[in-house]
């Protein structure tokens, strides 16, 4: 199409000045620049004859250019919204100790040993720790611990943690101590505190038990131990006198880790195209009018 230009011209002059009122818009499709000059003339002085023009600039949008914005905003969201995604995918991370060891594990089953994730034995003043273990959206996990007591007190002590928010632990959130709300036990098969003891893998989820709680970290006999948080309790055999003693030397601790319902890219994807749909119909309603 070409360039649309409406002129309205009042010429003036007087002994000096020369000027021209004209409003003059120029505005090129499908959008650009438009441009409104007010006055244009000459001063005239000293026998000498100085030109001016006055002139204002304005951007003047138009419905196709609106249109090709709101693409490119719509896409440019569903980009960082996948990259984000990508980026922090979810994770678990703890640290924990045992009087006297422990494996831990992260199952997809409650009645089934999961994958290992550290070990360690006869070291409880010490935590050990793992991070970043990714988890599969939508998918259930368990979090385990084989708990095994050489004689006097025993107990199971330790702090965890998700990133990202696609899954929470059984208290609704993205952290969790061991306490005894959140955790169920159960007895191993096989009822020895050798270390290692392959037979661990028999008896996940067979009582689903209440823990006995035994004091926050920082407790006697044990103190306190770093990198553990404060609120963390002593848990271990419920049947246990005091301090965690129980004729049970190896017990089998399980939380489970839920997925938290949330738009995935393939959603997302499909609201950015149903935007752009919706937008389209409104041009055309537009091209209409």
């Amino acid at each position: 199409m070409p360039s649309t230009t409406t002129n309205v011209s009042h010429l003036k002059e007087n002994k000096h000045v020369n000027w021209r009122l004209t409003p003059n818009f120029l505005l090129t499709y499908p959008c650009g620049i438009g441009r409104i000059r007010l006055i244009s003339g000459s001063l005239d002085l000293f026998s000498a004859s100085f030109p001016f023009t006055f002139d204002i600039l304005i951007f003047v949008p138009c419905e196709e250019f609106a249109m090709r914005v709101l693409r490119g905003v719509l896409l440019l969201c569903a980009l960082l919204t996948v990259s984000l995604s990508a980026a922090m995918a979810d994770s678990l991370s703890g640290t924990l100790t045992v009087d006297n060891g422990f494996y831990a594990y992260l199952s997809t089953s409650a009645t089934s040993q999961g994958t290992l994730l550290l070990a360690e034995a006869n070291s409880w003043q010490t935590p050990a720790s793992f991070s970043n273990i990714a988890l599969t959206s939508g998918i259930t996990y368990y979090l385990q611990i084989a708990a095994f007591n050489q004689g006097g007190p025993g107990g199971v002590l330790g702090s965890f943690s998700l990133s990202g928010t696609s899954f929470a632990f059984g208290n609704g959130t993205q952290t969790l101590d061991t306490n005894t709300t959140d955790w169920t036990y159960s007895y191993a098969t096989a009822n020895t505190a050798t270390y290692p003891n392959t037979d661990v893998a028999s008896g996940w989820g067979s009582s689903a038990l209440a823990p006995g709680g035994y004091g926050t970290n920082g407790v006697g006999p044990w103190g306190t131990i770093a990198g553990i948080d404060s609120n963390a309790q002593w848990i271990w055999d419920a049947t246990s006198s005091s301090y965690g003693n129980s004729s049970q030397p190896q017990l089998l601790f399980e939380a489970s880790i839920t997925p938290v319902a949330t738009p995935e890219p393939g959603s997302l994807f499909l609201l950015v195209s149903g935007l752009l749909t919706v937008a389209g119909m409104g041009r055309r309603r537009l091209a209409k009018m």
